[in-house]
């Protein structure tokens, strides 16, 4: 019947529609040989795989500013709403209770109370802990899904509410998240300038998975895309103000994932959601900035062989000047990029610049002719008389 219960749910709030197509594995954990620290009396007992309460939750996101791109810094700036919703199964009996044993205090008038009805303790917010309290029903405590961007290094600003939609025997609860933050991203530089890159947010629950028979894991959370067809996840493109820069693509990607046991010191696994933009970068930039000047300074320093051989001086001067130039431009390049150890496409040709005028330099330095031997001293003195 649980089974079935997942399947067939749609949860019908405005914003939180839409039926999840993923399966969900069953939660068993492979057998494991007792070590001492499971022996161990103070360490708590696990909780059995069919008391452990599956919640999955559907994640839709509305970008409204992608601000910035910072090619140095690899960041990106971004002004977004989140909504996050799931259903909960024990609001909806713990208002039946408060509604047979209601009095005066925090329960008063209790006996009209809805779904509608409940606010979240502001005092209490403990979303990021696990926690959800409601101002109306006191104390008693219900799930929260602990989420939080792995990546985020900056959040200037943050604004969280709730809502609450009764459907039948249970209760949809959507948390709305409005942000503007700062994000880190490892940009993949090999093929620059002619590069497409994945702005990624990285959303993490910090409810961990089941790996063992021993572990003791309250919620078993997967975090999905919504796949509402009427409320759906999407990007404003005509705020992206780098348009002249990037080109910014209209969809976003969602793509389930865990996180290494190694970047816990428990070595546990965490659910991800990995949320992507995708911008590509418009090369005319470069072309006319970079790659044109360059050929053009390349191609004149075979200039320099109309010069007579045997005046090697004026030679150099001309090959020189021009390698001089071709540095600079090598420095403007440089501060374009971040400092990366490894070559990208526009370095390489940068580098045959480099190449070939050293190439051109070797030659005129091999193949000069000598100077011509003096006068003799006889001719020099009738040609002073």
């Amino acid at each position: 019947p649980q089974q079935r219960f997942w399947r067939g749910m749609a949860t019908a709030a405005p914003g939180c529609r839409g039926r999840s197509t993923m399966v969900w594995p069953a939660i068993t954990a492979p057998p494991d040989e007792p070590t001492v620290a499971d022996k161990s009396p103070h360490k708590a007992a696990p909780i059995p795989a069919k008391e452990i309460e599956k919640v999955e939750v559907r994640v839709r996101v509305a970008v409204a500013r992608l601000i910035n791109v910072s090619l140095v810094d690899q960041t990106f700036t971004v002004e977004a709403q989140m909504e996050a919703s799931w259903v909960d199964k024990h609001i909806i009996p713990a208002i039946e209770a408060a509604r047979s044993t209601h009095s005066d205090g925090p329960l008063m008038a209790a006996r009209d109370l809805t779904v509608k009805d409940l606010t979240v303790n502001s005092e209490n917010k403990l979303q990021a802990a696990g926690v959800l309290q409601f101002v109306q029903l006191g104390e008693k405590e219900f799930f929260a899904p602990r989420l939080k961007f792995n990546n985020c290094i900056e959040r200037p600003w943050s604004e969280e509410w709730f809502e609450l939609f009764e459907e039948g025997r249970n209760t949809v609860v959507c948390m709305r998240w409005k942000f503007k933050g700062v994000f880190q991203e490892n940009l993949e530089l090999h093929k620059f300038p002619f590069d497409v890159q994945k702005l990624t947010m990285e959303l993490r629950c910090s409810w961990e998975n089941l790996r063992r028979s021993t572990d003791t894991v309250k919620y078993a959370v997967r975090l999905v895309k919504n796949q509402s067809s009427k409320y759906k996840s999407l990007i404003n493109t005509r705020s992206f103000v780098q348009q002249s820069e990037y080109m910014l693509s209209d969809q976003l990607v969602f793509e389930e994932n865990k996180s290494p046991p190694q970047e816990s010191s428990s070595n546990k696994e965490y659910p991800l959601l990995n949320i992507s933009m995708r911008v590509e970068r418009k090369i005319l930039y470069w072309i006319l900035n970079v790659v044109t000047p360059l050929f053009i300074l390349t191609s004149c320093l075979f200039t320099s062989f109309s010069t007579p051989r045997n005046e090697f001086a004026d030679r150099c001067s001309t090959t020189l000047t021009l390698l001089l130039a071709m540095v600079a431009f090598k420095y403007v390049v440089s501060e374009k990029l971040p400092p990366i150890s490894y070559f990208t496409l526009i370095d390489y040709y940068v580098l045959f610049s480099f190449g070939i005028a050293w190439v051109i330099i070797i030659i005129q330095v091999r193949h000069q002719d000598p100077a011509p031997p003096p006068p003799p001293t006889a001719y020099r003195k009738m040609v002073e008389l």
